[in-house]
């Protein structure tokens, strides 16, 4: 287990509710959701009132709050393994360790693009709030994929839930992260000739592994309902457990058919 090798993950371990199956991430999502609900305000707050008056020359200037806002993705690392099993599924541990590595570089990311705002002379407002608005919403978006490890339980077979939260995170980061801060490092490089992060490869990066996502989606892990056992599969896996399901379904008539046969005969004797 990748939690015990890492001390501070036990501190959060079993204060959330577990869910009788084995799913230790039950309530994670209820926790970030409650932990952003509280960290966004104040980060607004901070920005918006006081962030580009911290004197660069005190003990609490604009590099030691970058360090405390960075605090929040080792957060994040830390309610996901503390909460992880190591006898999950592959399929399961793979999603909680390609989730970690781009969730925590994705808040960072907002870390990074907030940086902008500790000297707003020049920065106009509309760019401001834009900053303000888009690295909000990225704080709270790992709701969405810590419900899709509550709401999908990674079965070898290919059953997966008929909604995928994981589509609706990748789309989210998409739509609200990677393209809105391209487009305003890119705004400001051009319009202001600011320095620009590495980060803008990372969001030029990010959006084409967001379309792959999707394609991929759609051509291999879509939802599909079985029409004998109306249960959902990825369409990777539908042929083969439609299959699977049918031979089921004509052993249990076989059987049946069998058995009223049998019982048939007892009655005539």
């Amino acid at each position: 287990m990748l939690s015990s090798s890492i001390p501070i993950c036990g501190l959060f371990r079993g204060w959330l509710v577990k869910n009788p199956k084995g799913n230790d991430f039950t309530a994670t999502y209820v926790a970030w959701l409650s932990y952003a609900v509280h960290f966004v305000p104040q980060v607004v707050t901070i920005f918006e009132v006081f962030a580009d008056e911290l004197d660069k020359d005190s003990f609490l200037n604009p590099n030691f709050l970058k360090l405390t806002l960075s605090i929040t993705p080792m957060i994040f690392v830390c309610l996901v393994y503390s909460h992880h099993k190591s006898r999950e599924s592959f399929a399961r541990k793979t999603y909680v360790q390609i989730l970690v590595s781009s969730v925590t570089l994705d808040l960072f990311d907002s870390v990074e693009m907030l940086e902008y705002l500790f000297d707003k002379k020049f920065i106009s407002s509309s760019v401001e709030i834009a900053i303000i608005l888009f690295s909000s919403i990225n704080f709270c978006l790992p709701v969405l994929a810590l419900y899709e490890l509550k709401h999908n339980e990674f079965r070898e077979t290919g059953q997966v839930p008929a909604v995928s939260f994981k589509l609706l995170y990748v789309l989210s980061f998409l739509c609200f992260v990677n393209v809105p801060f391209l487009a305003i490092r890119a705004y400001l490089w051009h319009a202001f000739k600011l320095d620009v992060s590495i980060l803008i490869a990372k969001n030029i990066l990010g959006i084409y592994f967001g379309f792959a996502e999707i394609y991929e989606y759609y051509s291999e892990t879509m939802p599909t309902r079985c029409d004998s056992c109306n249960e959902t599969f990825a369409k990777s896996h539908i042929k083969n457990h439609i299959k699977a399901c049918i031979s089921t379904t004509d052993q249990v008539e076989t059987e049946g058919s069998d058995e009223i046969h049998e019982g048939q005969q007892k009655t005539y004797l």
